[in-house]
């Protein structure tokens, strides 16, 4: 049984992010109000979106479980038990001016579970279901936060370059406690990446730097963001980004991380700052 955190830093802010809801969850600015669209935070990852001249900061621990290996006929087992952070509503210039936000605004965990069936040795596909709670401490608000879908991941060996062509379905969606608000959405991505091998070492682990593309296509308009009468919707999104990936996994205090990378979300006027773990997929 193998299971998958992140680095210890990120341990430690998930720590320091908890102790912050406890001591100032019940703070809060009257002067904007802000709402935001718990499943798609749930399934984008860490990073800062901006929108006009105001920001959201997500922190996604995606947390699992791998219970059992693919082994050809039987499928894998995967425990998912991912917690997302929010600080939302706060301008751009306060970052310089007064640091970071000190109060968390939503809190999501969302456990599920999906199956790893390798069809090929080059070919993963991993059907997946999820059911979680999210938690507004700004409106003391409660939602059920769910998703399901299919994800692909095929790669080829391309001379010197190895090619990943990444497809994944997603259907999620968050209903409030009480009923009276019900925002889902599906979500068609497409991606690929070049990863090239490095001609050094680091920590005596091969080294190789990977470049990816995603492109991602909503059927239905999703409202992630609205800040007081201003809504954000979106339609269709590209990301780009780059990662520095070690093999075997590095590891720290005993946990697995194949790569570390940075990434960019752009359309519909509003824009993402990622930090990639491992694949960008």
């Amino acid at each position: 049984m193998r299971t998958g955190f992140l680095p210890q830093s990120f341990r430690i802010t998930l720590f320091g992010l908890l102790f912050t809801i406890a001591a100032q969850a019940n703070e809060h600015d009257d002067k904007f109000s802000a709402q935001i669209n718990y499943a798609y935070a749930n399934y984008l990852g860490t990073g800062i979106y901006t929108a006009a001249d105001r920001a959201v900061q997500i922190y996604h621990m995606p947390f699992s479980i791998d219970y059992r290996e693919p082994e050809p006929p039987r499928y894998g087992l995967r425990f998912r038990l991912p917690v997302t952070a929010g600080f939302i509503n706060f301008k751009l210039k306060d970052i310089a001016d007064a640091g970071l936000p000190n109060r968390i605004e939503t809190l999501t965990f969302v456990p599920g579970l999906a199956l790893v069936f390798r069809l090929r040795e080059n070919w993963t596909i991993m059907p997946f279901a999820d059911l979680g709670v999210g938690h507004d401490f700004a409106t003391n608000n409660t939602a059920m936060v769910y998703g399901a879908g299919i994800k692909s991941i095929v790669t080829f060996d391309l001379d010197k370059v190895d090619f990943t062509l990444f497809n994944e379905f997603l259907f999620a969606g968050n209903t409030t406690a009480d009923n009276r608000g019900t925002n889902d959405f599906s979500r068609l991505e497409t991606g690929f990446s070049f990863q090239k091998t490095l001609p050094f070492q680091a920590w005596d682990r091969k080294t190789a730097l990977r470049i990816y593309y995603s492109n991602f296509l909503y059927t239905n308009s999703l409202e992630f963001l609205q800040f007081t009468d201003n809504a954000y919707e979106i339609s269709t999104q590209n990301e780009v980004g780059i990662t520095f990936d070690t093999d075997p996994d590095m590891e720290l205090v005993k946990i697995g991380l194949s790569g570390i990378g940075i990434g960019y979300r752009f359309g519909n006027k509003i824009s993402v700052y990622r930090l990639v773990f491992g694949l960008p997929f």
